[in-house]
């Protein structure tokens, strides 16, 4: 898999879109939790958005390092996948913090 770094850098800028599509979301539902709970939706797309944000420069040095280390390609791949996950677990469990006491 010499070209995995493509496939991983296109995880990049697909999470950079979608950085950007929740920071652009205002007071949209634009997240799957219960906004029947959310005080402040605003707010909390911002902090989801810092971290679909990390989580895309993240995958970019791993596509930097999939390009100048490609034996560790597959490597590489699997820790995108499991950034991807963190990041989903981290935006679910970290949104209860924006919820009614």
């Amino acid at each position: 898999m010499e070209q995995s770094y493509i496939a991983i850098l296109l995880g990049a800028l697909v999470l950079a879109g979608v950085a950007k599509l929740v920071l652009s979301a205002g007071q949209s539902h634009i997240l799957t939790i219960d906004y029947a709970k959310i005080t402040d939706p605003r707010q909390l797309h911002r902090w989801a958005a810092k971290w679909l944000s990390r989580a895309a420069i993240a995958t970019a040095l791993l596509a930097l390092a999939a390009l100048f280390a490609p034996s560790y390609a597959e490597l590489f791949l699997a820790l995108f996948c499991i950034l991807v996950l963190a990041t989903a677990v981290i935006i679910v469990l970290g949104a209860r913090k924006f919820r009614d006491a």
